[in-house]
């Protein structure tokens, strides 16, 4: 699951949910290994496990299921069943897959980053800032928490390893330093005093803004249908695309709508140093 947006969000946005299918008569791979006729199987529910989404039967029996390739349309059970045994399933599918999906989130949400400079998805991070003047510092991401500070000399010497500091804006991650000012003349040289700070915090957006959201849904679905236009030029057959848009002619305008929004979207993403 991304940190903007999800499996879920894309579906209800596109109207792409899953479509049921019961009693399909499977297709033997081999002993335990059978094929659905509709495929990518996809995820109900949204537990990021469509296992617990597939039923299978054997002569009309519940039988135990021990993997599914839900790319592929493969289920392979925990037992072989016997040979002239009638295999069905019921399961669910859309011709839109979760790991098309996933991956244009995770571009989309890359995109976003880069763009704006802002990092939305959290990690912990330890930078190190010189500090030629004054008090304050900006860190390279916005401060969830912060683990700790250290100050050092110019020459790596530790100085203090608790300093009292402010984070006075945790989105463009400003950070204060109370007790330590750079630029003063110091003795016995009276050379302008120079130290650095070493930061580890956990960085990323405290709450993701609904308009990153809305941006990377936008992003993800316009990325998805441009592969899938790609894919109606050289195919005949628009069997399954047809579940999702009623004619060839309503995908190809709802493609150039999209990609109008999303050239806007991109043209007008804030950029880190103002807050949004």
């Amino acid at each position: 699951m991304g940190w903007a947006a999800s499996v879920s969000d894309i579906r209800a946005y596109n109207g792409w949910h899953p479509i049921k299918v019961t009693g399909d008569s499977l297709t033997k791979i081999n002993d335990t290994t059978f094929q659905t006729s509709k495929y990518p199987i996809v995820d109900f529910d949204y537990d990021d496990d469509v296992t617990d989404d597939v039923e299978v039967y054997v002569n009309g029996q519940a039988a135990q299921i021990q993997s599914v390739d839900a790319e592929r349309g493969l289920i392979t059970l925990a037992s072989a069943p016997p040979s002239d045994a009638t295999v069905t399933a019921s399961y669910f599918f859309h011709p839109i897959s979760d790991t098309e999906i996933k991956l244009a989130i995770a571009a989309a949400e890359a995109e976003i980053e880069a763009i704006t400079g802002f990092k939305y998805s959290s990690e912990t991070r330890t930078e190190r800032h010189k500090i030629l003047s004054g008090n304050e510092f900006q860190t390279n991401a916005p401060i969830i928490s912060v683990s700790s500070i250290k100050i050092y000399s110019e020459g790596g010497t530790l100085i203090d390893s608790d300093p009292d500091y402010e984070v006075l804006n945790s989105e463009l991650g400003i950070v204060r330093i109370n007790d330590y000012r750079a630029g003063v003349l110091t003795k016995p040289y009276f050379l302008p005093f120079i130290y650095e700070v070493e930061i580890t915090y956990l960085a990323g957006a405290q709450q993701v803004p609904d308009w990153v959201k809305h941006a990377v849904i936008k992003i993800a679905t316009y990325n998805i249908l441009l592969k899938l236009s790609s894919l109606m030029v050289l195919q005949e057959d628009y069997t399954q695309i047809s579940l999702t848009f009623k004619s060839p002619e309503e995908f190809v305008k709802r493609l150039q709508h999209l990609k109008e929004e999303v050239e806007h979207i991109r043209q007008t993403l804030p950029k880190r140093g103002a807050v949004v």
